[in-house]
């Protein structure tokens, strides 16, 4: 089985970086995902089954996994499901239940989080990012570098400005 699917849960395990045979960082943690809900009846919380999730991550997903996500905190993963079965010394038959990552990022339903960007360097020597929006030409022109990250997500502020100011005019009418 090799499904994408979403899982929302707590990390049960502080994610360890490793690196593979062949140089590749990876990282894993378990992921527990319970289901909770208040029965009015009882008028208190329910807690029901928790499913157990191995997680995997490789390269740079498993280097910011690390420097980001503590045991204890609630996470949002996206994955491929990998689902096997093995036999135990024994005779009996367990399940290995697994998510190799996509993406992983805390629950913003329960805490706040800020963003780090971070910064690669250029693919060579004569690689140079050319100034296009009034800022990054202001930035230019002061002799600062700056990087096509910041430069896209100055086009997007101008585009979300721009698409704001007609909502504000359709508004209006």
């Amino acid at each position: 089985m090799s499904e994408v699917m979403t899982v929302r849960g707590f990390v049960a395990t502080d994610p360890r970086l490793k690196k593979l045979e062949n140089g590749t960082d990876a990282t894993d943690f378990r992921l527990a995902c319970s289901e909770r809900w208040f029965d009015r009846e009882k008028n208190e919380w329910v807690d029901g089954q928790t499913n157990w999730f191995s997680v995997t991550a490789y390269r740079e997903l498993a280097k910011n996994s690390v420097s980001s996500i503590k045991k204890g905190e609630k996470v949002i993963v996206v994955g491929r499901l990998k689902v096997r079965t093995f036999t135990r010394e024994d005779s009996t038959v367990g399940a290995y239940v697994g998510l190799e990552a996509q993406s992983i990022g805390h629950d913003l339903t329960w805490a706040s989080s800020a963003v780090i960007h971070k910064s690669y360097p250029p693919k060579s020597s004569n690689d140079t990012t050319q100034a296009s929006s009034p800022e990054s030409a202001g930035a230019a022109e002061e002799g600062n570098s700056i990087t096509a990250e910041e430069e896209l997500c100055a086009d997007a502020d101008q585009q979300f400005e721009a698409e704001d100011t007609d909502d504000r005019e359709l508004a209006m009418r």
